[in-house]
């Protein structure tokens, strides 16, 4: 006789699935506004993060299957410091170039296209991603790059777009309802907060006009 096959349990191998969310567009502007807007006097920015996300049942739901460290991340994204990222301060400063030329393919050795304000770029990491994974530094990494990618262009949402292009582990995150509209407020207010952005890109333009003369 042939022994007796035993199916495995149903939940032995099976990746746990992401909670279901109710969250909308309208929910990731206002995440994006109490994250810039809503400050407490003498409240420090990391607890300010946390007081926002832990606000929201679905955010501590659905966080830890999309996206573990997101605090930590989101606590980088707003100092908004611009530090030198390497090849990430490379490619951005190709997208400025090119978001000014307005060439198609102006750099292909970066893998940068791009389509009216909005840049694409090839992720720096290539391949599938198990969200679930990513640590700690990677979220903190991710996060002081976008500082980088705001100085890219004017239009906010063409800087998030870039930004997570770049990152291919934000791409679940992306598909969410919420998550671009909070990134997209997110940019705005830290454009409004701060002339780094304008002196970087009118120091380029007056270079680029040098060239030319």
């Amino acid at each position: 006789m042939h022994p007796k096959e035993v199916a495995p349990a149903l939940n032995e191998s099976a990746p746990e699935s992401i909670p279901p969310s109710s969250l909308t567009a309208v929910d990731g502007k206002n995440f994006g506004t109490a994250l810039t807007s809503s400050k407490i006097a003498n409240e420090p920015l990391e607890q300010r993060v946390t007081r926002v996300v832990g606000r929201s049942k679905d955010l501590k739901q659905l966080l830890p299957h999309l996206f573990p460290h997101f605090e930590s991340m989101l606590i980088h994204i707003l100092q908004n410091k611009i530090v030198d990222m390497g090849e990430t301060r490379q490619r951005a400063k190709a997208a400025i170039g090119k978001i000014k030329s307005g060439i198609v393919g102006f750099s292909s050795n970066l893998g940068i296209t791009t389509t009216n304000s909005k840049v694409d770029i090839a992720p720096a990491i290539m391949g599938p991603i198990e969200n679930e994974n990513i640590t700690k530094s990677e979220a903190i990494k991710i996060g002081k790059t976008f500082a980088m990618f705001l100085l890219t262009t004017t239009e906010p949402s063409a800087a998030v777009d870039a930004w997570a292009k770049d990152n291919i582990q934000l791409k679940d995150l992306m598909e969410t309802d919420w998550f671009e509209p909070m990134m997209s407020t997110i940019a705005k207010a830290l454009l409004k907060e701060s002339n780094l952005g304008l002196k970087w890109r009118v120091g380029l333009g007056a270079r680029g006009c040098q060239l030319w003369t």
